[in-house]
């Protein structure tokens, strides 16, 4: 979708596909806008093997905004093993000019609950003058998925978004990478894993690439 507001705004939908076999039941958003590339306030998106895909750009504020209003937000595969769907999204925001709160972040998962069993997570957010990948929401893996966060900034502004999101996994990998110019890349709050590894690598000419607890 295009739109000189959210390029897709979801509100309170649920979208859901059913397949079992590997590669099948695909759920794929791709958006552009002035405010959002995507925005989702409350909904929920559901697959077993099939992955879920988003792509949202904005040209003037938010890539993907993720938030809750009188409900709740959920991006959730449920497939096991080789059936396993992934959730990949991706947030671009090439706006420029000051940054209040979340605007012009690449990605702003402000609120709500990003979570698979085998599936991997994969978010990777791109910025001018916001932030990278930055928001409150909750990443949970329960099986062996892993979550990779990739958060990009290459403005003059400062923007640490409040209340980052908390990342859980149990046998899988956790990888945090975050570069910046004098902005910050991605900003975290919790990192929590069983057994696997946690891998946290930024670099910045400014303030920093990634931060950890910070908000």
């Amino acid at each position: 979708g295009t739109d000189p507001e959210a390029g897709v705004l979801v509100e309170g939908a649920t979208v859901e596909t059913t397949g079992t076999t590997a590669g099948t039941g695909l759920i794929e958003v791709f958006g552009t806008g002035g405010s959002a590339g995507i925005e989702m306030e409350d909904g929920t998106f559901r697959t077993v093997a099939g992955n879920i895909e988003w792509t949202g750009d904005s040209t003037d504020n938010v890539g993907i905004l993720m938030r809750e209003d009188t409900g709740s937000s959920l991006l959730q595969t449920t497939g096991t093993g080789a059936n396993a769907g992934d959730i990949i999204l991706t947030g671009t925001s090439t706006a420029t000019g000051m940054v209040v709160g979340i605007s012009r972040n690449g990605m702003s998962l402000i609120q709500g609950t990003i979570t698979t069993v085998d599936g991997d997570v994969e978010l990777v957010g791109n910025a001018v003058d916001g932030g990278g990948v930055s928001g409150g929401a909750d990443i949970s893996v329960t099986g062996a998925g892993m979550v990779t966060v990739t958060g990009t900034a290459t403005g003059m502004n400062s923007a640490i978004g409040a209340n980052p999101p908390s990342i859980t996994t149990n046998s899988g990998d956790v990888t945090v990478t975050g570069s910046s110019v004098a902005t910050t890349g991605v900003v975290v709050q919790i990192i929590n894993t069983m057994t696997g590894a946690i891998t946290i690598d930024g670099t910045s000419a400014g303030t920093q690439g990634v931060i950890v607890g910070g908000g």
